[in-house]
């Protein structure tokens, strides 16, 4: 059963980021088969590590740039039609 979907697809993004559990584990101090079990939604580590995970995630979004522009609509400082 899962506990926390989100909770358990940030840990699966995190350890893709960082090239797997192992690194992941290394990290945040915890088990690499403890973190897969997080990911598979079979309980958490609570407040801390997920905050740690969020930190993770958003140095790896800061890092990759800004998000591409939408192809199918004007960019952002363009008025329509002009």
């Amino acid at each position: 059963m899962l506990r926390n979907p989100l909770y358990a697809e940030c840990i699966r993004r995190a350890a893709q980021v960082l090239g797997g559990y192992a690194a992941l584990g290394a990290r945040l101090g915890r088990s690499p088969k403890i973190l897969e079990r997080w990911a598979r939604g079979e309980g958490d580590g609570g407040e801390m590590v997920f905050l740690q995970i969020v930190d993770i995630l958003q140095e790896e979004s800061g890092r990759a740039g800004p998000p591409p522009r939408d192809a199918t609509g004007p960019a952002r400082n363009q008025r329509p039609g002009g």
